[in-house]
């Protein structure tokens, strides 16, 4: 009985220091964190496919010293070769928020820049034209399924700056 006791005791406390502690370090954290400081850029030019379907991972990580970039594999294929875009900056004055790996067609490309578009503090977005765009047959339609990203497609369709008939063009080619 003696230890049941200390049993609902401890989960108490426990519980009261939860309830009272973890709020205040959580907004804490939040507060001091500041996208922009991230000195190695590391969510701007992270290759985590989650990154691309989330708005909020997009559009939180745009300053007005951002440059978004978009491509398609050519992005992670040669992420560490001296040539790569991210290479180029050294994070002082501006930085490259690259979206895109294989499979990554204009299609997406539109929907997310319709998407964050209005967040996009400096309004430069630099897009790198897959070779697949040239080939005959370009790229498999199903690509795209792999691809969608339901996140994007509600912010551009809740976005007022893009017109009825524009929607109603992407609606289409979706289908």
């Amino acid at each position: 009985m003696k230890t049941i006791k200390q049993l609902i005791i401890a989960l108490i406390i426990s519980s009261l220091i939860f309830a009272c502690f973890l709020p205040i370090y959580n907004k804490k954290v939040e507060d001091g964190f500041d996208v922009s400081s991230v000195k190695n850029n590391s969510i701007r030019y992270g290759i985590e496919f989650k990154k691309y379907m989330s708005y909020d991972a997009i559009a939180k990580s745009l300053t007005k010293d951002t440059i978004l970039l978009m491509g398609s594999s050519e992005l992670i294929v040669n992420n560490d070769f001296e040539e790569h875009p991210k290479q180029l900056l050294d994070y002082k004055d501006k930085n490259i928020m690259q979206v895109g790996e294989g499979y990554f067609q204009s299609l997406f490309h539109a929907i997310a820049l319709g998407s964050v578009g209005n967040d996009i503090k400096n309004k430069t977005v630099n897009l790198i034209v897959s070779m697949q765009w040239f080939e005959d047959g370009g790229i498999k339609p199903e690509a795209f399924l792999y691809r969608f990203s339901m996140d994007h497609i509600n912010h551009f369709y809740k976005n007022d700056r893009i017109s009825k008939q524009l929607k109603d063009k992407v609606y289409d080619r979706i289908l």
